[in-house]
């Protein structure tokens, strides 16, 4: 999956995903994932007190573009304030509506 992605506004991206020669089932559906990598969080209570935990790929939005047979294949992500931009990336994939298996798969960093 080729994923393009435009900036539309400050608070928006534009993600387009060309699913030529990606595995075809009727009905499997293309979902966008807006993902923020170099997350850390200090815990301070619990059983992960005074450790700080690092995260990659935290999922910020998710959202379908509708079935293959039918979908724009292009849709509008929400970037919040506090997002750090170079950090984000549009992770694009077909998923088969029968039993959920992701079909094919490709992403696109916003650092420049």
């Amino acid at each position: 999956v080729d994923v393009k992605v435009e900036a539309s506004a400050s608070d928006h991206l534009m993600a387009s995903a060309d699913v030529r020669g990606a595995l075809r089932e009727p009905g499997a559906e293309l979902w966008f994932a807006l993902t923020e990598h170099h997350l850390s969080v200090e815990v301070k209570a619990g059983e992960n007190q005074n450790r700080t935990l690092r995260h990659s790929g935290v999922v910020r939005v998710l959202q379908s573009a509708g079935s293959l047979d039918a979908s724009s294949r292009r849709v509008s992500l929400a970037i919040q304030p506090g997002w750090n931009r170079a950090n984000l990336a549009v992770v694009a994939f077909v998923q088969s509506k029968k039993d959920r298996r992701v079909l094919a798969v490709g992403t696109r960093s916003l650092a420049p």
